[in-house]
């Protein structure tokens, strides 16, 4: 399995976001890819959150 850097998860979240993608479907989409290495939901959904607000 891949390992991606918090940055690369990041950058990733924010691209499927952009794309219509839910936190939850994000979040099962980095894990079933990198395996046990990604943030949790709880952070995807904080991070959104974070970038939604600038």
């Amino acid at each position: 399995m891949a390992m991606f850097s918090l940055q690369e998860q990041r950058v990733t979240i924010r691209f499927l976001h952009l794309r219509g993608v839910t936190p939850t479907e994000i979040h099962r989409q980095l894990s079933e890819t990198c395996g046990d290495g990604v943030m949790n939901v709880k952070n995807v959904r904080s991070w959104l959150r974070q970038l939604k607000e600038g």
